[in-house]
């Protein structure tokens, strides 16, 4: 994976997955916050903020996580999301991701830390994966930040045309799909972090995975 390119899908990724779960439990290197505290960060949104929040959410939710977006749906994202970056209270959202030397706090902060669920994306190569002819049903979209490492999650489902065929599974069948890579970020790099890929995994369960 090229570097300018891991580079720029990290980023987006991050920042629609950061503006769609703001009670997501966060951890950095070292520290574990608690729900309670990332639920009173969430409560401080300004009207604003929770006014593009909902619109994104919306829009999200109307064009099925982005596959069905159009042109103007997907400039309207841009636009929410341009909006909402210049609001986010997190001023070193990649913090997580810096050396220990480069660490500027011992606080605990919001970062990218954490379990994440994919809301919207205009990536091609996350887009393309939901073709009307697929042999598999995609399910949930997400990453897994836990330093160094960011794991990105595919879920695979039994498609319906296939309930009928033995040793199918059943609906709660799922084929987990991760993409593993090292982060790596700096405070002059920051909101930006570095991928390099390290892996794959395929495991499978019985159950949706949150």
């Amino acid at each position: 994976m090229p570097r300018e390119y891991s580079r720029i899908l990290a980023l987006s990724a991050v920042l629609l997955l950061l503006v769609a779960s703001p009670c997501v439990s966060f951890q950095t290197s070292k520290l574990t916050t608690t729900r309670t505290t990332i639920t009173k960060i969430a409560m401080t949104l300004s009207s604003e903020q929770q006014l593009l929040k909902d619109d994104l959410v919306a829009l999200a939710s109307s064009t099925s996580r982005g596959f069905s977006a159009s042109r103007k749906d997907r400039d309207k994202a841009k636009r929410i999301i341009n909006e909402l970056s210049k609001l986010s209270p997190t001023e070193e959202p990649a913090a997580a991701y810096y050396s220990d030397a480069q660490a500027t706090s011992d606080d605990v902060v919001p970062s990218l830390a954490g379990k994440w669920t994919l809301i919207y994306t205009d990536a091609p190569d996350i887009t393309s994966l939901d073709a009307p002819l697929s042999i598999q049903k995609l399910g949930r979209i997400g990453q897994e930040c836990d330093p160094p490492l960011i794991k990105n999650v595919i879920e695979w489902k039994r498609p319906d045309w296939a309930s009928s065929l033995p040793f199918s599974g059943d609906e709660d069948s799922r084929i987990l799909q991760r993409v593993l890579t090292e982060g790596a970020s700096t405070p002059a790099e920051n909101p930006t972090v570095d991928l390099k890929l390290v892996g794959l995994e395929i495991s499978g369960t019985n159950g949706s995975v949150k």
